[in-house]
């Protein structure tokens, strides 16, 4: 696969090696953090069990990509990981909560699972083997870029999972439009990529969630919106069957951190999640895809806060709890239950930050004005 480069990739790359100095110091053998949250299974509610590994990181953010405009993970991550430390850090943390009832096991690893380079083939292998002996546990999830989807990895991570267990890919996606993507986020590759990896996954009978970023930078809110809306659709046409819409959470060392420590960016509203959530699954069932899609899920990280998706202090405690509700019973309709009188402040801004688009545009299509 071709890597493609943006506009903005030199200045990430910069921006990159300044952040990883910064790094802190952490033990090679233990995993950064593990949890067991309720979640949204493939068949229901249940319990989930995520594992943050402390790997080398992405090899997208560490080479000459430069990384996402948005993605600071590679900041928890150490520069000398062993395949051993990798399966003792699993080990730990099944052996931790070896007591505990959950039915999904979510690995993530600030990075590709399926990249030999960031976890090899031996690490892949055993730390699947030790989740396929867990009887309770149904499904497996681990992230990858798409370039590392190939019918061998599949087949031999599905040979040791058994067929008692369904295995998920979460590619993050982020946009289904290539401009998009490419310069704004800096992902590297095209949609067209993408929708190769996931046809190459149901084909070996290996799911896909798609990770959607809701509000890249340069984009006005009502722009995103609609972008995530179209990608949400897109991604299920194509044959992703769980579907992750991840808004934008300011992480140090990033483009969007510096855009929004100078004031160029915001985070994204809750009431324009609450309008791409409606709209899709209205979009859906006119489109006749309720069959075609598992679930829609949304568990934003530093919601509430100013560096997440907020509205301001007076409903996100709200909207947090009626989010994580639509998520696990996937009805729309639990985000129905919120009224403030910010919603029309909010109606009113994304008209206004249109016209200023507009107006900001116009400007500088003739520059004659700009001496005026």
């Amino acid at each position: 696969m071709t890597i493609l480069k943006g506009i903005l990739t030199d200045q990430l790359c910069t921006m990159r090696e300044k952040a990883l100095r910064l790094r802190k110091s952490r033990a090679p053998n233990k995993a950064i953090a593990a949890w067991i949250e309720d979640d949204r299974l493939i068949n229901g509610v249940g319990k989930a069990l995520v594992i943050i590994m402390n790997s080398r990181g992405c090899d997208w953010a560490l080479g000459d990509g430069g990384g996402c405009s948005m993605c600071g993970y590679s900041n928890d991550t150490s520069e000398v990981i062993t395949e051993e430390n990798l399966i003792e850090q699993v080990q730990k943390v099944l052996s931790e909560f070896s007591d505990k009832t959950f039915q999904s096991v979510k690995l993530f690893n600030s990075g590709s699972f399926l990249d030999e380079n960031e976890i090899s083939i031996k690490a892949q292998d055993e730390i699947i083997k030790m989740i396929s002996n867990l009887s309770q546990v149904t499904e497996v999830i681990v992230e990858t870029r798409p370039e590392f989807v190939t019918k061998k990895a599949l087949k031999r991570l599905k040979s040791i999972l058994g067929n008692d267990k369904e295995l998920e890919l979460g590619i993050g996606l982020e946009s289904s439009d290539d401009f998009i993507r490419i310069n704004y986020i800096n992902k590297g590759f095209l949609f067209e990529n993408f929708n190769k990896a996931v046809k190459l996954a149901i084909k070996n009978n290996v799911r896909v969630k798609s990770y959607l970023l809701f509000k890249p930078p340069f984009l006005t809110e009502k722009e995103a919106i609609a972008d995530t809306i179209q990608s949400i659709i897109d991604s299920i046409k194509t044959g992703a069957r769980t579907i992750s819409i991840n808004p934008v959470n300011i992480q140090n060392g990033t483009l969007v951190f510096k855009l929004w420590r100078d004031d160029l960016y915001r985070p994204p509203r809750f009431w324009s999640l609450k309008e791409i959530i409606k709209v899709v699954w209205q979009r859906i069932d006119e489109e006749g895809l309720r069959n075609q899609v598992d679930r829609i899920v949304s568990d934003p990280s530093g919601a509430g806060s100013q560096r997440g998706i907020h509205n301001g202090r007076h409903c996100d405690k709200f909207f947090i709890k009626a989010l994580k509700k639509f998520t696990l019973t996937q009805n729309p309709e639990e985000l129905d239950q919120i009224n403030c009188w910010c919603e029309l402040v909010w109606r009113e801004l994304l008209e206004y930050e249109e016209v200023s688009r507009d107006s900001s545009l116009r400007l500088v299509e003739n520059a004659i004005n700009l001496l005026k």
